[in-house]
């Protein structure tokens, strides 16, 4: 039997990335954009 489960992605960044974002943690975005994921 298959299941469904979460999955997350983490992003280690310094505190103003966290806040604002940056290039790195835009390109994990657009790379799970089709996935049922969530990004921290």
């Amino acid at each position: 039997m298959l299941t469904t489960k979460p999955v997350l992605y983490v992003c280690n960044v310094d505190d103003n990335s966290a806040a604002n974002g940056n290039s790195y943690v835009e390109q994990v975005r657009q790379a799970i954009k089709g996935e049922n994921a969530e990004l921290i």
